[in-house]
C-alpha cells in the first residue's frame, strides 16, 4: 500500500493561491472550493506550519501494520488511498499529535496537497522524458480522485460533530426539561402535604385548650412522626412551631371571615 506524494512547499502555495492543474480542472476547482470553505477559519500561516505534521501523520498510517478498519458488519475494508487510510487511522492519534488544524482542516489541507501533487507532476508532462503524456494524466486524474476524497472525508467528520453537538445539546436541554418538571412535581407533593399537617393541627387547636398557639404547636410538632416534622422545617422544631403559628393565624383570618 503505497501512499507517499511528490507534497512540496511551493506547489501546495500554489494551489492554496488557486492555481489548479490543466487537466482534470473542474474536479480539482471543485475540491479545492470545498477545502477553502473548510479552512475559512484559519490564517495562511496556520495552515503550512502543519505541513510537517500531515507528512508525519502519513507516515504513520503507511508504516503501520494494520491497514483494516472495523465496519458495521464485523466484515473488513482494505484501505487503500491516502484519505481512506488516514480517516481509518485518525482515532489512533492522540489530540497532542494532530497539529494546530481540526481533523475536518487536515483533510482539507490533505485536498490542497493532492492539488498540489498534480501541479508537480504536470510539469514533468512536458519536458520530454519517455513517459508518455497520457499516462501522466492517468495519475494527474488518481490525484483530482483523490483531492475530492479527502475533502469529502473532512466534510463528512464536521458533520458528524456537528450532529453528536447538536444531540448533545438536545439531550442536555431535555435532561434540564425533566428535571425541571420533577422538582416542580416535588415540590407540589411537599406543599401538599405541609398543607395538609397544617390542616390537621388547625383542628388540633380547635379541639383543646391550650395556653396559647405556640404551645399547642409544640405539642402537635412533638406528636408527629421524624418524617413528617422534617416536612414542616429541616431547621429543627424552633421553625416548625413557627410555621405552625403562621399558618394557625392565617387559618383563624379564614374562618373568621368565612
Amino acid at each position: 500500500m503505497k501512499i507517499d506524494k511528490i507534497y512540496n512547499t511551493e506547489t501546495i502555495h500554489a494551489a492554496y493561491a488557486g492555481k489548479m492543474p490543466k487537466s482534470c480542472r473542474h474536479s480539482f476547482m471543485v475540491a479545492a472550493n470545498r477545502a477553502q470553505a473548510l479552512l475559512k477559519n484559519r490564517s495562511e500561516a496556520e495552515i503550512f506550519s502543519q505541513i510537517d505534521v500531515l507528512m508525519w501523520m502519513l507516515h504513520e498510517v503507511r508504516t503501520s501494520s494494520n491497514s483494516t478498519v472495523d465496519l458495521p458488519d464485523n466484515q473488513k475494508r482494505i484501505l487503500t488511498t491516502t484519505a481512506s487510510v488516514l480517516y481509518g487511522k485518525k482515532d489512533d492519534f492522540k489530540l497532542d499529535d494532530v497539529g494546530n488544524l481540526s481533523w475536518p482542516e487536515n483533510f482539507a489541507f490533505l485536498a490542497l496537497c493532492n492539488i498540489a501533487d498534480a501541479l508537480f507532476i504536470e510539469v514533468f508532462a512536458h519536458d520530454g522524458t519517455e513517459t508518455s503524456i497520457s499516462d501522466y494524466i492517468s495519475i494527474i486524474g488518481d490525484c483530482a480522485s483523490a483531492a475530492v476524497e479527502a475533502v469529502c472525508f473532512g466534510e463528512r467528520i464536521l458533520h458528524e460533530t456537528k450532529l453528536v453537538s447538536g444531540l448533545d445539546v438536545h439531550v442536555k436541554t431535555k435532561l434540564k426539561e425533566q428535571i425541571s418538571l420533577r422538582a416542580s412535581h416535588a415540590s407540589i407533593a411537599r406543599h401538599s402535604k405541609v398543607n395538609a399537617i397544617k390542616q390537621r393541627f388547625f383542628k388540633y387547636w380547635r379541639s383543646g385548650t391550650f395556653p396559647s398557639g405556640a404551645e399547642a404547636a409544640r405539642r402537635f410538632y412533638d406528636s408527629l412522626p421524624a418524617e413528617q416534622q422534617k416536612l414542616l422545617s429541616k431547621l429543627g422544631k424552633d421553625r416548625a412551631v413557627r410555621t405552625l403559628c403562621s399558618a394557625l393565624a392565617e387559618l383563624k383570618q379564614t374562618s373568621d371571615n368565612v
